[in-house]
């Protein structure tokens, strides 16, 4: 057990960077402004790593993950400590873009890494000295007539699949003819870049506004995010007051969604299904639905860990921005953000419009149709919006993971460099992980839920009334489909490794290492330690469709 202590020890502290260790650790990646907060997340860690600590695999897991995505980014004009990865840590970002990895080719003298002796920030320090912000540095050190590689060319298109990377690649391995090569993922230079997407990042910022008072509204992210100057550690925090008041409001919607809950299951009556005899009763998936809607309401924020969940919901999106804008894969997120948000906006007002038709010809009294839709509008919209935040999460790793094969196509990264890139991406994904894993556990759950609910409402006779709520599960099922490509896209990266060819017997070693290394990293969507995969989804699928149908025969609820 000392010599496993002494083995984790070195490991973790990594002597070679003394300043890691004088500026100590945290317990998470939350800012130490919130103190008042939640103090266990405050309080830093001594170097001595105790055996209590050691004795649990997943603490030591998390420890990991969480050094090695606060280690992950350094810029100083990105200031938020609650938010930025790196504001306790002196490391200079792992996440480069293709643009300033080929400028540090170049002018290797000009821009200091960061094992320089003035340590990490003194090539920032001395950007901001003579007037140059470190957004424009790379534009400003660009010598006006140096040519592009062509290595380069893939790392700065804007291409958005890894299926689009590895046609690129097997067109470069595969001689053609150049009239018949015209599969590059280059936009056609004849149109400019700010007319192809800026209309679109404008209007699509917009709309996701919307989206984003969607999830406040329902309880699903904080109510009120404010963020206040931290002079000691010169950066910003979210206010605690802010936090506390978006605690009451998340316990006030979980406290209303129980209600629902209450509401619905008080409603519930057993009736026959002749044709000539009306069922009074209320559809028992409504019940179902309401339940999974206090579900991932409680999963996205809960009553003990709000503060360190809502804290990290924030963390993990604002470093997908970042790393995302780093990668010049910006315009493809929000498009595909607001793809998505207003798939699921215009479900909802479909499903609602629905039963409004459906219940207002047989109701009389107006109070009765409010509840009968009010309830489950709310309900719905706050399933959806669950699986919006999954959607919205997952698509983002995936462009990272587009991103870091397009760099090691157009040869950006070595071995020691992408190792370092991927042990920050497998970091995010396993914060990602067990944040959203029990909000995915929660969304399939209430697909069961309603599947099964459904057989009663079909021997009720309440067929029609139980269709919009078949649609509303079915469509939570994409949140898992997304989560299960990233880790399809992850298995996937060996075999890009392996297609590339080195000039040297030495650089055909170090592809074989990296793909090797790529192999065994647990990389990917994981619930509770089980690696969701594109497999594991349609299992879930097949044998839930095979217990329901199954006892749907066997109650001859459903018969040909």
């Amino acid at each position: 057990m000392a010599v496993i202590e002494e083995k984790l020890s070195k490991a973790l502290l990594l002597p070679s960077e003394p300043h890691l260790i004088s500026q100590g650790s945290s317990a998470s990646i939350i800012s130490r402004h919130s103190k008042p907060i939640n103090s266990k997340i405050s309080k830093p860690e001594t170097p001595e790593i105790s055996s209590a600590r050691l004795s649990d695999f997943d603490d030591i897991d998390q420890m990991l993950g969480e050094r090695v995505m606060k280690s992950a980014m350094k810029n100083s004009s990105w200031k938020r400590s609650g938010t930025h990865l790196g504001a306790s840590m002196g490391l200079t970002s792992m996440a480069m873009s293709a643009k300033s990895v080929s400028i540090a080719n170049i002018l290797p003298q000009t821009i200091p890494s960061a094992s320089d002796e003035d340590g990490p920030g003194v090539s920032l320090a001395k950007a901001q000295d003579l007037g140059i912000s470190t957004s424009d540095q790379a534009h400003q050190i660009i010598p006006p007539n140096v040519p592009e590689t062509p290595k380069s060319n893939a790392s700065n298109s804007h291409a958005a699949s890894l299926s689009n990377v590895f046609r690129h690649r097997e067109v470069q391995l595969i001689p053609v003819s150049t009239a018949t090569n015209g599969t590059s993922l280059r936009i056609p230079s004849d149109v400019p870049e700010s007319h192809s997407h800026g209309g679109v990042v404008t209007a699509g910022r917009r709309l996701l506004i919307v989206f984003e008072c969607w999830t406040r509204f329902c309880g699903l992210t904080p109510l009120v995010q404010r963020w206040i100057e931290n002079p000691k550690d010169q950066c910003e925090d979210l206010d605690p007051r802010m936090m506390f008041l978006s605690k009451a409001y998340h316990s006030l919607v979980l406290l209303l969604s129980l209600g629902c809950i209450a509401l619905g299951a008080s409603n519930l009556s057993v009736c026959s299904a002749q044709p000539d005899v009306d069922c009074t009763g209320w559809p028992a998936t409504d019940v179902a639905v309401a339940l999974g809607a206090a579900l991932a309401i409680a999963s996205c924020g809960g009553l003990r860990h709000y503060f360190k969940s809502a804290q990290m919901q924030i963390l993990i999106t604002e470093h997908l921005k970042a790393s995302i804008h780093l990668a010049d894969l910006e315009n493809q997120f929000w498009r595909q953000k607001v793809a998505d948000g207003f798939t699921m906006v215009f479900l909802w007002m479909a499903i609602l419009a629905v039963r409004i038709w459906m219940y207002a010809f047989q109701l009389e009294l107006h109070e009765e149709l409010a509840l009968k839709i009010v309830p489950h509008a709310f309900a719905s919209a706050a399933l959806l919006g669950a699986c919006y935040l999954q959607v919205a999460c997952w698509r983002g790793v995936s462009l990272t993971i587009v991103a870091f094969a397009r760099s090691l196509l157009g040869g950006l990264l070595d071995g020691q460099e992408a190792r370092a890139k991927w042990r920050e991406m497998t970091s995010c994904m396993r914060q990602a992980s067990r944040t959203y894993q029990l909000t995915s556990a929660a969304l399939a759950l209430t697909t069961m839920l309603v599947s099964f609910t459904a057989l009663f409402d079909m021997h009720q006779g309440l067929l029609l009334h139980m269709l919009p709520n078949l649609v509303v599960a079915g469509s939570l099922l994409s949140s898992l489909y997304v989560a299960a490509s990233t880790t399809a896209h992850c298995t996937r990266l060996p075999s890009l490794v392996s297609m590339l060819d080195g000039d040297d017997e030495e650089s055909e070693l170090e592809y074989m290492n990296l793909s090797l290394f790529l192999s065994l990293s647990e990389s990917g969507f994981f619930m509770w330690d089980t690696r969701v995969t594109l497999g594991v989804l349609q299992k879930f699928v097949y044998f839930s469709t095979a217990i329901v149908g199954t006892i749907g025969f066997q109650l001859n609820v459903l018969h040909f």
